[in-house]
């Protein structure tokens, strides 16, 4: 009877949940998720050490700020911004307001880390993207040096991101962006699997009135 009742509530949440975006805390549980992805931790561009580029063109996107706000490549610590991959690492301006990540093919899966965030001041960084996804990707109150990550996986592709900050004065930088398509799994996938929903968050989108 046990077992019934545990197949009856996995079948029932399966048949009733949408797969709609799914986000995640955990590197590891995000890229278990979606498998291969592209890869950019900045490895095969010049780390000058300074934030001297209001834009910058990589192999499957560009990063580009709010007017008047720049960024770098940097090598080694800087200020608590560090690599998570290799040597180098992507910093920009303190206090700026948001970086734009503009893929040149969709996807729907899209996944970073963010370190030395949250260690000037009260606030967070907020992801969005053009179809009207909007999370917190990460949160102030940790130590100097630390490291966040944000992932998702979306059942509408995207080709824009916004990661937005709102500490006057704040550093921060980010390396390993993983980006790609992959297949949505259902909730009850990870029920399945004995996963639970330890570091990852389902939420449905709101459909438009």
């Amino acid at each position: 009877m046990k077992k019934l009742s545990t197949c009856l509530f996995v079948c029932l949440l399966a048949s009733q949940a949408n797969a709609g975006p799914i986000t995640f805390s955990d590197e590891a549980t995000f890229l278990g998720t979606t498998g291969s992805l592209s890869l950019e931790s900045f490895e095969s561009e010049v780390a000058t050490n300074s934030r001297n580029l209001s834009s910058l063109d990589l192999a499957d996107f560009t990063v580009s700020m709010n007017a008047g706000d720049t960024m770098g490549v940097f090598t080694g610590d800087f200020f608590g911004g560090h690599a998570t991959d290799g040597s180098n690492y992507l910093g920009f301006s303190d206090g700026h307001d948001y970086v734009d990540y503009s893929f040149d093919t969709s996807i729907n899966s899209f996944g970073i880390n963010l370190t030395d965030f949250g260690d000037f001041g009260y606030g967070s960084v907020t992801f969005s993207n053009e179809i009207g996804d909007s999370y917190t990707a990460a949160i102030s109150g940790a130590a100097n040096a630390n490291e966040q990550f944000f992932g998702i996986i979306t059942d509408f592709n995207f080709s824009n991101v916004r990661l937005s900050q709102n500490i006057s004065g704040e550093f921060y930088a980010v390396d390993e962006i993983y980006y790609g398509t992959t297949g949505v799994p259902e909730p009850a996938t990870f029920a399945l699997l004995g996963l639970g929903f330890a570091g990852i968050g389902f939420v449905r989108r709101k459909k438009a009135s």
